[in-house]
């Protein structure tokens, strides 16, 4: 069961998409299958370094439009 948790949890944050780790999982609910993922704290660290990036480039975007 551990072993079922930890494939789903680093095939998500692999990038792979949730419906094919559901049908790889045999889940018939994609919510079945995305209560067994688990984010590492690296990977949540990295997410909100990449978000914050893009929400920086695009005020700089911005501040050229204005300016």
């Amino acid at each position: 069961h551990q072993l079922r948790h930890a494939f789903c949890s680093h095939a998500l944050m692999q990038g792979i998409d949730p419906r094919t780790v559901q049908k790889w999982m045999g889940h018939r609910d994609l919510k079945t299958t995305l209560r067994y993922a688990h984010v590492s704290p690296d990977h949540e660290k990295t997410a909100i370094q990449r978000l914050t990036y893009t929400v920086r480039e695009e005020d700089r975007k911005y501040a050229v439009e204005i300016a």
